[in-house]
């Protein structure tokens, strides 16, 4: 893809507000990739844009969260949009796991 992909997320720092913001810019425009905006399920659409918007709620009404709290809201969206990555890989003929490790991110999820 041209644009960033999901799998990008892994190469921010996890547990830092930039991260989380980056994350929820990264999916959302997955979400509307051209070659992929067809292939989502409308209920997984649904669930993770109710996520997305939760986590930029929350972030902006806790700017003094901490490492581990920050950690845990990435963790969400990982656990949301991961799954919902596979369906779609899976659609276009791809590997029943996404790219990557076995938890959908380029070498694993990063180290905490």
């Amino acid at each position: 893809f041209k644009q960033k992909t999901a799998y990008e997320i892994s190469a921010c720092l996890v547990g830092s507000e930039m991260c989380i913001r980056d994350s929820i810019y990264t999916v959302r425009n997955t979400l509307k990739d051209d070659k992929l905006k067809d292939k989502f399920d409308a209920g997984d659409k649904e669930r993770i844009e109710k996520v997305l918007d939760q986590t930029s709620r929350w972030v902006e009404d806790n700017p003094n969260a901490n490492t581990e709290e920050l950690e845990s809201k990435q963790r969400e969206i990982e656990s949301a949009f991961n799954p919902m990555m596979t369906k779609v890989y899976s659609k276009m003929g791809g590997p029943s796991v996404t790219p990557g490790g076995p938890d959908g991110m380029p070498n694993g999820m990063p180290e905490h």
